[in-house]
């Protein structure tokens, strides 16, 4: 097959097309984009957008580290995991320097990658904080017996006509040896802190 021709000895425009046709060899890994799908199927709203956020984050990487290891191959011919140390570090605004773009053009890219993650980053936790926060609490608690036999009251009814803390002092009172007994109550509402 044919090889990437170097950037600097780009000098007729069938290299141009080649340089740029392998460089759209990158946008193969935003394929992955298309699990998006699977995550619709995801019912918690939370749980399918950490899902997203992760999804488009390791994208990012994949994509943005394919990218830099394109345009810096003539210069820095380092292996594609290097880059993605590179997209890593560069996506986090940390920016410990040790691998930087050398030419003009990857040095264009990585700024393009840090707006980038300067906007998307936050859009991503922001729809997550806001799904969080439109979940009831008590959405997402799930009940561990600390037995698989444990004894169950299941009390249902109007719960305002009896008061409920003599109702437990009489159910969990000593004399009854009721110690691995656990009460559910079913309330039309959601709980409240009062």
């Amino acid at each position: 097959g044919r090889t990437v021709p170097v950037v600097q000895n780009i000098s007729s425009s069938n290299d141009m097309i080649l340089y740029v046709i392998f460089g759209l060899n990158a946008t193969r890994i935003l394929r992955a984009l298309r699990v998006r799908k699977i995550l619709i199927r995801t019912t918690d709203p939370v749980e399918r957008q950490v899902k997203e956020m992760c999804l488009n984050l390791i994208v990012m990487v994949l994509f943005f580290a394919a990218i830099m290891q394109f345009l810096e191959f003539s210069v820095q011919p380092y292996d594609f995991h290097n880059w993605i140390y590179f997209a890593v570090v560069t996506i986090t605004l940390v920016g410990y320097g040790d691998i930087a773009p050398k030419t003009a053009f990857g040095r264009a890219v990585d700024m393009f990658i840090i707006a980038f993650s300067i906007v998307t980053i936050p859009m991503m936790t922001t729809k997550l904080f806001r799904s969080m926060k439109l979940q009831s609490v008590y959405a997402r608690t799930t009940y561990l017996p600390v037995k698989k036999r444990s004894k169950h009251v299941l009390i249902c009814g109007d719960h305002d006509s009896a008061p409920l803390p003599q109702f437990f002092d009489d159910l969990f009172h000593e004399n009854h040896h009721q110690f691995e007994l656990h009460a559910v109550l079913l309330f039309p509402d959601a709980p409240s802190v009062e």
